[in-house]
């Protein structure tokens, strides 16, 4: 139905809206600081209190590298980038629920550790699915939808109310959840299981071929 360059393109496409999420944990904090230190505050917080919400997504991003690199040789690189899905939806559901600083520092935390295994199996996802030919096409798609990740927290945050950001916020790892999970695993990760009629099915989806081609 779609040719090979177009069906890698959407494969990346749909695994870069878990990196848009990425981009989106990433700016979370910045839109909604100045509400949350005002008087009319639904979560009162000092000034210290919120410069540590900015801050501590970086420990997070401590938490996840080691448990992320083992669950990329053994559950796969796709279930592994498909799992930051969850972890991310919660992180917006805890917002949308929790009246204190501990909750929204969980929050952040739960950000951090999705952000950092969505850098270490992102551009391995993207790399093993693609061509030689337009491996790096694909591989400025994770860039791009980073930023737009950030660029549209911004403008979401800055446009609604506290509640309403986290609501619209969730819906994009759910839609990444909805529409990853049909996409294949890397061929490379079933040949170093040696699980090589997997690989071929894989690849004969990613390149559009029969397995005699």
């Amino acid at each position: 139905m779609f040719s090979a360059t177009v069906r890698q393109f959407i494969a990346a496409s749909l695994a870069c809206i878990g990196v848009f999420t990425v981009g989106m944990s990433f700016a979370w904090s910045a839109p909604i600081l100045d509400e949350l230190l005002s008087e009319d505050s639904p979560i009162p917080m000092s000034s210290d209190e919120g410069s540590w919400l900015v801050a501590i997504i970086e420990i997070g991003n401590y938490m996840s590298p080691i448990p992320g690199a083992y669950a990329v040789d053994a559950i796969g690189r796709k279930w592994t980038f498909l799992a930051t899905g969850p972890v991310t939806a919660l992180s917006y559901i805890i917002a949308m629920y929790t009246r204190s600083v501990l909750g929204l520092y969980i929050v952040r935390c739960l950000q951090g550790m999705a952000m950092s295994v969505v850098f270490m199996v992102g551009p391995m996802y993207l790399a093993e699915i693609a061509e030689v030919s337009i491996r790096g096409t694909i591989g400025t798609v994770f860039q791009i939808s980073l930023h737009l990740g950030i660029l549209f927290t911004y403008v979401l945050g800055s446009e609604l109310s506290y509640m309403n950001y986290q609501i619209y916020s969730l819906i994009v790892p759910i839609v990444f959840m909805a529409t990853f999970i049909f996409m294949p695993e890397s061929p490379y990760y079933y040949v170093s299981k040696n699980q090589d009629e997997k690989a071929i099915e894989s690849l004969k989806w990613l390149r559009n071929k029969t397995a005699d081609q």
